[in-house]
């Protein structure tokens, strides 16, 4: 039998199966805050550009993302959040597909609201450029909201990481 790989593989294992199956952005925070527990209370998260503004692409956004993680996590517990972006994006042209414009804000106000105010989340990493993103912004007022502490990444460190 095959198992569908994971990217996280000690107590708490999620595969790629339950995140294509999750069916809403409630079921899917519901997958990331299971997740987010098992790393304990001092967490921390990158912020930054997806799907609107930094480096002008989903595709070249992401790899910054992943490669700015990838370096984090040598020194941090990191969510990661990259793995859940194909679900995201599915439910994203879901509720465009039902007649809904504009920016998908169930994404922020159901997905990432719920890992915010969790409390897990201590500190967030911002990516340059974030401010262009009108997810990351909204992410930046919420990590005020909560406390978290905020590191701004430079350009100079991003580009000697990738």
């Amino acid at each position: 039998m095959n198992t569908p790989p994971s990217h996280y593989t000690d107590d708490h294992r999620i595969t790629s199966e339950d995140l294509f199956n999750a069916s809403s952005y409630e079921e899917l925070a519901q997958i990331a805050l299971g997740e987010l527990k098992s790393l304990g209370n001092a967490v921390s998260i990158v912020c930054g550009p997806i799907t609107t503004g930094g480096r002008g692409s989903i595709k070249d956004n992401v790899a910054v993302f992943g490669a700015t993680i990838k370096k984090l996590s040598e020194t941090n517990i990191l969510f990661n959040q990259v793995p859940y972006e194909g679900s995201i994006a599915r439910l994203r042209q879901i509720w465009h597909n039902e007649g809904n414009t504009g920016y998908c804000m169930p994404i922020l106000d159901v997905f990432y609201a719920q890992l915010f105010e969790s409390g897990n989340i201590t500190k967030a990493y911002f990516i340059p450029g974030w401010e262009s993103s009108f997810g990351a912004r909204w992410e930046h007022n919420e990590m005020k909201l909560h406390g978290v502490e905020i590191v701004y990444l430079t350009d100079e460190w991003i580009d000697s990481i990738i």
